[in-house]
């Protein structure tokens, strides 16, 4: 995945290059506050569901069982 499979709604996404998309992006959070509050819980609550321990947890359980599984080991 790119920089929008990671972002997805937690973010604003403009262009290389394009500073008019940029400078619009950064003037509509400066004047709203719930833009802003709810861009930043959407991205808190990515970054908890991704990258929280349990989530980690899980997936470093799922890649050792599939290793074993391909070794022919079973717990």
């Amino acid at each position: 995945g790119g920089v929008r499979d990671v972002v997805q709604d937690a973010g604003l996404l403009v262009g290389p290059d394009d500073d008019e998309a940029f400078v619009g992006a950064l003037e509509s959070l400066v004047k709203s506050d719930e833009a802003r509050r709810a861009m930043g819980s959407r991205g808190r609550s990515l970054v908890m569901d991704k990258y929280s321990k349990e989530s980690l947890i899980r997936k470093m359980d799922s890649l050792y069982t599939k290793l074993l599984e391909e070794k022919g080991i079973t717990r």
